[in-house]
């Protein structure tokens, strides 16, 4: 049960970076169930494939994943690209990562 509409976030795009753990595999499926589509970035390729399997389980089915290291700028903007190309558009960022990454990512 949640305390928000099932809608509330309905036309958001949501980047969940270490998407593979099961923390933002949970705050992306919650995402999810309000309404956003959500792109997951980890830097395991299967931990992703498996969170996305767990997602479309769920009953999501505006999801995608990006292997990549979010500290490597290439990869953080090839993250954001897919957001943008998949969905049109970013609008929620959720940066779980060690304060090491801290500012990487600058959305434009």
């Amino acid at each position: 049960m949640s305390l928000f509409r099932a809608d509330v976030l309905a036309g958001q795009v949501a980047l969940v970076t270490g998407g593979g753990g099961a923390m933002c595999l949970g705050i992306a499926q919650t995402f999810a169930q309000h309404g956003a589509a959500v792109v997951l970035m980890g830097r395991t390729q299967q931990r992703l494939d498996d969170g996305l399997s767990k997602l479309r389980s769920a009953g999501v089915t505006r999801a995608a994943a990006v292997a990549g290291d979010v500290r490597k700028p290439e990869d953080a903007e090839r993250a954001v690209q897919t957001a943008v190309s998949k969905f049109g558009k970013l609008s929620i960022l959720v940066v779980r990562c060690s304060s090491e990454c801290a500012g990487v990512i600058a959305l434009r």
